[in-house]
This record gives structure tokens, sequence and C-alpha cells, in this order.
């Protein structure tokens, strides 16, 4: 800002054209430049020459760029006040009295900036006193008097007694106006401001000659065309020489006017050459559009085209929603079996057993665990094409799971007359990390299949380590590793070293024909055209399998020979383990059991919810206080007044669900409550209900019905609780161990029995609870029926649900289900009150509840 400064000496010392060509040389620099630094003092400059034209005389020039510093202070948000008060004394130099008094009001002034205060103040009072409004002038004149004596500015503190003087006289106050006007023209002719001494003068003149004193009067009106004389002298100079910088910004101006005219005839050349292309293209549209109309009717055979694709993918779209609700209906068919068979598995395991029988029920129990992996992911064919399938990272030993799938199709292949052998090379490590699921999972599809194609032959299942230096050089891609859990962050694991191993399933079976070969991975493909009649299958599992193997980085080979059998084989990188980690045999009693002091605030808007969910807490920690909620705005408040170690969190609540509970605490309490742990408690456990939690700040996720177990390992897991060995044995009324046969009832009491560990009378308590609750479960589903209200209907069905299913009444848990789905998708409210009726049906025809066990 260079030339700004000097700008600013040479307008101190009157020299105003050398001032403007500073100020102009500036503005040049700023507009080219246009540095945030350059940006904020241009306001200034504006300023400036703004006051050079308003000393020059030239109003016009003069509002143009006090016009142009607002805007500038305005576009980098700085304060506009000094501009908005050089505006008003502009106007009012115009006699514009009114856009004067807009001009100062618009000013504004900080409580310690005096000068501006008095200006504005004084300011005002000069333009109501020239619009005859003498009521306001003078108390504003007055005001900036004692604001800003004439002791402190001599020059703001003059023209504000010299404006009070004037006040005073239009007021008809001669005396106090001849004293104070006396003041204002000694202090302008004491400080030389000719202009002031000039106007000081001419009313004083005013005064002595309404006072009659003519003499005084003459004497001050010669002295008032003295000073004039001196002012105009001056502004006559000044205007001589700003005439001569006018002169020649005005051929500067001329040059630039050239330069622009040169500019828009080269302009006015392109768009002549412009049009003649639009010309051209003119005639190539004409072209085209005959092209068009030849066209036309091939447009509209297209369209009718694309309407048949149309309604073809839609077709095929609902029969993809239609498989899904298959599959996803069937898993839910499946799990319930699977949690008896693992339930009563688990009960023997606690009874005196042989060797023998404790191997037998282990390998029972462990395949079972398996089964419940594949069952919850019975749509992984779906995954793998939607790239949904992540691996997880835990220790799992290879000779075991070589060994597990052995024992899974020792039975099966002993029918076939074939023999299952296990081959482990001697430098396969003992522990490994990795997915056991997925890759349990491979071999059981290979595996599988051997033994379908083997009668009285040999399998083979072996494992080794592979030369890294005979792979390829390219390093194997990385794998994409996952917690066990979704809603687990994954921790950063630290290996020293990994291995190479070779899985392969050898059998000396039927062999592929080599043309068949790259059919076989193919979904619904099999060897042969007479395979499925013969073996049966559905020619997805080798598919599956070799979608999960591109998962590790690698791929499945196949060799194989008609009537000598085949051999699979896959190459995978996985880090090594601690074999410590390993200790995963079933041990006696409860391991899941926690002393640590708790306090738990569990919120569920169902009162047998709650209940079933207080009863599994209660199981497994010792010394924990649970404080219950209905809704989500109850859990806000009692989690601002209290200190909890976890929530349990309903996702589906009245007044505020548990989602929208959790971004409050999230987002608005401190930071130390902020982080509390938060679990979901959910009758629905799809991708986007998990994703709902995640979205929301939820730590996991938990589908209900659960085991009292599960809801222990979660909250466990969640805050890092280490269990203890629980010695001690509570006293349970129990008459009978063997759990009810459900035989042809309407319910399964599988799921209760292991909740409750067959204690008859607590299952008793909660069928109980069950029946007294139901009544007013139904009344509200009915009433969203009649009013025909989808959202009610929804969150109704949605929580009685988990009811039935905890109480083992699959088939109306089902209904409710689909109800529930209904609502949501525009299903007719007939059908769904058609579907609720079986319902009722059922529940109004059920015994009493000693009745049930």
């Amino acid at each position: 800002m260079f030339h700004c400064n000097i700008g600013i000496g040479c307008y101190d010392f009157g020299l105003y054209a050398d001032a403007a060509s500073h100020y102009f040389d500036a503005l040049g620099l700023i507009e080219k430049y246009r540095t945030p630094e350059l940006l904020n003092g241009q306001r200034d400059v504006y300023h400036n020459i703004a006051g050079i034209y308003s000393r020059l005389g030239d109003s016009e020039n003069a509002i143009l760029y006090v016009e142009k510093a607002i805007q500038s202070s305005r576009e980098t948000h700085q304060d506009p006040g000094d501009h908005y008060s050089m505006l008003g004394w502009i106007y009012l130099e115009r006699k514009d009295y009114q856009d004067a008094v807009e001009a100062f009001k618009a000013t504004k002034s900080n409580a310690d900036d005096f000068n501006r205060i008095a200006e504005k103040t004084y300011g005002l009072a000069t333009c109501y006193r020239n619009l005859g409004d003498l009521e306001s002038a003078l108390p504003l004149a007055q005001k900036a008097v004692e604001l800003l004596p004439i002791a402190i500015n001599v020059h703001y503190g003059s023209a504000a007694m010299h404006e009070l003087a004037a006040c005073e006289f239009a007021a008809g106050m001669t005396d106090q106006a001849l004293e104070h006007a006396l003041l204002a023209y000694a202090s302008f002719s004491k400080g030389k401001n000719n202009r002031g001494a000039s106007e000081v003068a001419d009313l004083l003149s005013n005064i002595y000659k309404s006072e009659g004193d003519f003499k005084k009067a003459l004497e001050y009106s010669e002295e008032r065309y003295r000073y004039q004389f001196q002012v105009e002298r001056q502004q006559s100079n000044r205007q001589l020489a700003f005439g001569e910088f006018t002169r020649d910004n005005a051929a500067q101006t001329a040059k630039r006017e050239a330069e622009v005219k040169a500019e828009l005839n080269r302009q006015r050349y392109i768009r002549y050459a412009l049009f003649a292309g639009l010309g051209i293209l003119a005639i190539l549209a004409y072209l085209l559009y005959t092209r068009y109309r030849f066209k036309q009717r091939t447009t509209e055979q297209l369209e009718i085209k694309n309407k048949e694709v149309e309604a073809a993918r839609h077709r095929a779209e609902a029969s993809e929603a239609f498989k899904s609700r298959f599959l996803a209906n069937m898993s839910h068919e499946i799990r319930t079996p699977l949690h008896g068979i693992s339930g009563f598995t688990e009960l023997l395991l606690d009874t005196s057993l042989s060797d023998k029988q404790n191997r037998w029920l282990s390998s029972i129990q462990y395949s079972t665990d398996r089964l419940s992996d594949v069952v919850n992911d019975i749509l992984d064919i779906s995954k793998l094409e939607a790239g949904e399938v992540k691996l997880r990272q835990i220790p799992f030993s290879p000779s075991r799971l070589l060994t597990d799938v052995q024992d899974a199709l020792r039975l099966k292949a002993v029918k076939n007359g074939t023999q299952i052998k296990v081959s482990i090379a001697e430098d396969v490590p003992i522990a490994l990390l990795g997915d056991p699921t997925r890759l349990y999972q491979i071999l059981m599809n290979l595996a599988g299949n051997a033994v379908k194609f083997t009668e009285n032959g040999t399998i083979t299942l072996s494992v080794k380590s592979t030369d890294q230096n005979s792979l390829s050089h390219t390093s194997p891609a990385p794998l994409t590793v996952l917690p066990s859990h979704p809603l687990t962050p994954p921790a950063p694991l630290t290996v020293s070293l990994s291995h190479s191993l070779t899985l392969s399933v050898t059998d000396t079976g039927i062999g592929i024909p080599p043309e068949r070969l790259s059919a076989i991975f193919e979904s619904f493909q099999q060897a042969g055209e007479d395979t499925t009649a013969r073996f049966g299958g559905t020619g997805l599992g080798l598919t599956i399998a070799r979608e999960l193997v591109r998962l590790h980085g690698s791929d499945i080979h196949v060799e194989s020979e008609v009537g000598k059998g085949s051999s699979f084989y896959f190459t995978v990188t996985l880090p090594e383990a601690d074999p410590e980690a390993l200790s995963t045999g079933h041990q006696a009693g409860d391991t899941l059991y926690f002393t640590e002091p708790l306090r738990i605030l569990l919120a569920d808007d169902n009162a047998l919810n709650r209940e079933i969910a207080v009863e599994a807490i209660r199981r497994h920690f010792e010394n924990a206080e649970v404080i219950e909620a209905v809704n989500g705005k109850e859990v806000v408040d009692l989690a601002r007044q209290n200190d909890f170690n976890v929530v349990l969190m309903d996702m589906q609540m009245p007044v505020m669900t548990g989602a929208e509970a959790t971004i409050h605490i999230r987002t608005r309490f401190t930071e130390g409550k902020r982080l509390m742990p938060i679990i979901a408690l959910t009758a629905s456990a799809t991708p986007e209900e998990i994703e709902t939690a995640i979205q929301s700040g939820m730590n996991r996720h938990l589908g209900k019905p659960f085991k009292s177990r599960e809801l222990a390992h979660v909250i466990a897991e969640t805050l890092g609780l280490s269990s203890v060995k629980k010695f001690t044995i509570e006293n349970k009324t129990m008459t009978d161990t063997t759990m009810p046969s459900p035989d042809q009832q309407p319910y399964d009491l599988a799921f209760l029995f292991e909740f409750t560990e067959g204690d008859k009378a607590q299952m008793i308590h909660f069928i109980q609870k069950f029946l007294d609750n139901y009544p007013k479960e139904i009344g509200t589903i009915e009433q969203a029926l009649r009013d025909e209200n989808r959202d009610a209907l929804y969150l109704a069905a949605h929580s009685f649900r988990p009811q039935l299913e905890f109480v083992g009444m699959n088939q109306a848990a089902t209904i409710m289900l689909s109800i529930e789905k209904g609502a949501r998708d525009g299903s007719s409210i007939a059908d769904l009150g058609d579907q609720f009726s079986i319902v009722t049906t059922a529940l109004r025809q059920l015994p009493a509840a000693t009745e049930w066990v």
C-alpha cells in the first residue's frame, strides 16, 4: 500500500492531484493482485478519493466513491461507519438534508469513539435545524458540545459549538447564541480554519443585526468575506491543480477507451465468424432433421421395447423381493429348531458323561455353532455378489478345522463305504488368525461334494505349508478383516509371522469331464446332466466356495480325471496366532458370571420385555442395579441425572425412539456422559436396523428374543469385564428337567425352557405374564387396523412379535412379521386384518399357564 501512504501525505498537504494519482495507482494494483490484505484496504482508498472530490466541491463523484467504499466494507466484513459519516456531510453540502439524516443514522459508533459520536450528533442537529425541526436539533447540539468540548478537540468541538449557537439563534435564544458563537469564532480563528471562521462570522453578523448593533454586524460581515476570499482562493488553486490531473487522466482514459474499442472490434470479428459457423451448423441441423424424420419410426419401436424391458425389470425386482422374503422366513424357521439342538447339547454337557459321550456332544455343539453361522448367512450368494461378506480375524486351529469337517461328514461317508482321512503337515502352525467359519464353509462344500460323488473310496483332507518363494512375486491381495460383531471397532493386530497354507480335498470318486471343469463353478451348474437326478443338490456349493476363497485373495484350482477322482485345492496366507488363545473347550458351570458393581439403564416400552431382560441380567451379574425406562425421553432424563455403566436401548419406543435418544446423548450431554456405552435391543436385525444403530452412535446390537448368555456376553464384551467362576448354585423349584414336548400344541417352549434353565415355576411365571399382557397388545393392533394407521400398526406388530417368539408361538410370530412388513409395504388393511384374526383366534384358544408345562 505504498501508493496509498504517499497519497495520504499529499492529501494532508492539500496536493489533491498528486494524492488522487497515487490513490488510482493503488486501486489498479489492488484490482491486479486482489490479495486479502489489499482488498481489506480498498475501502480506505475509495474513502480518500471521495474526500478529495468532496473538498473540490464535486459532490457527484464524491458520492460515487463513498458508496464504493461502503460496498467494499460490506464485502470484506468491515465497519462502514466512517463512510456513512462522510456521505452524510456530502449530502449536507448539497443541502439534501433528509438523505443526510439517513446517512448519519446509519453511522454506527463505538462507545469510546467520541469524535465520531460528536460528529454524527451535531451533523444530525444541522440537518434537523435546516429541516425546521428545532425541537430535535437543539438537544442534539447540546449533547455534541458535552461529548466533545473545544478543550479536547479544537476542530470537532468548535464545529459542535457553532451548531449549538446556530440552533439557539434559530430558537430565539440570542444571548446564548452570541456567547457560543464568539467561542466557536475564537477557536476557528486560532486554529486557522478559514471555512469555519467564515461560517461563524456570518452567524455573528446575523446575531448582531437582530440586536440592532449594525456596527458589529458590519464588522463580522467583513470578516466573513475576508475568510471566504481565502477559502475560495485556496479552492481555486486546488481545482486548477486537479484540472491538470483530470486532463492527464482523461488522456489515459481516451487511450484505454481506444484499446477497449480495438478489443470490441476484435470481438465483433469473432462474432461474425461465429455467425458463419452457426450458419453451417444450421445447414447440418437441417440435414440431421431429415435423418431424424427417418429414425422417428424406429424410436417409437424402441420406446415400445423399452416399456417391455421396464415391465420385465419390475417383474424381476418383484421376484427378487419374493426370493429375499422367502429366504429370510426360511432362515427364521431353521433357526428355531437349531436353538433347541444347541440348548439340549449345552444342558447335556453339564451332566455326568463318559469321555466318548463328552467328545461326541462337543462335536455336536461345535457343528451346531458352525451351522448357526451358516444359517445366519443363508443369503451368502446374494451377499457375495453384493460385496457384503467380510472376513473376521480370530484365533483358530487349522488341524481342528479339518478334524471338525471329518467328524461332520464321517457318518455320511460310512454310508457310502468311504473313508475320510486327514493329513496335516508337521510345519503347519498350531494356531492362526483368520475366519474359521468361512474356511469351514469352503471345506464343507468341497468335502461334502467329495462324499456325495465317492462310493467305496477314500477322501483326503490335507493342509501343508507352501513355500512363498514358489508363489507369484505379486503379494497377495490384502484381506478385509472385521471383528466378530458389526458394531465393534476393529482393533489393530500385531503379528510377527504369516504362513502360506495349501488346503486340499482329494477323492477317488466319479471325476469330472474336462469340458465341464470351467462350468462347475457357475451357479446352479453341475458336472453332468444326470448328476442332479442321481445325486441331488442345487449347484451353489462350489460357487459360494470359490467366491469365499477369492475373498482371501486366492482362487480354487481343480484337477480331475473321469473315473479316477478329483482334487480341489487353494492357498491362503494368514498370520500366526498365540496357541493360548485356543482355549475353546467346554467347561461345566457358568463362566459368564460377573461380580463387578454395575448400574444398568434398561429402556423398553413393553413390561414383559423388561422383565425378561432383568431376569437375564440377574443370572450373570451379581451386583447389577437395573433402572427401567419406558421411552427415549425417560432415558435422556435419567442418564442426565445419574451415572450408568451401560444403557440397553430398545429401538422402537414412543415419545422418543432409541435412535433419537442416542443421538441426543451423543451430541448434547457433557463429555464424560456422552461416551457411555449403549447397546441396541430390537426385534429386527436387518442391515438397515443395524446401520441406524451405528449412525445414531450405539456401540453394539442384539436381536430379540435373546438368550441370557447372549445378553451377558454382549454386555461383558462392551464393558471389557472378566468373568469369574460361579461356585454357588441357586435354589430352584425343578420337579422335572425334561423340556415339555410340543406335540400338536401351537407353541414350542424350547427357547423359554433354555432361558429359564428348565425352571418350571419360572416358565409358568413368564407364560402367565404373557397371557396377562397379550389382550392389551391385541387391543392396540385392532385400534391401528380400525384407524388404518400404518405407522401405529407397524410399531405394535414390531413390539408384539418378540413376545410371541419368547413363549414359542413361532407361527403366530411369523404372521406378525408379515403384518409388520405389510404395514410398511402398503398391503391392504383388510388383508392385514385377516392375517391378524388368525393370530387372535390362536391366542384366545390358549390354555392356562399351568397347562403349558
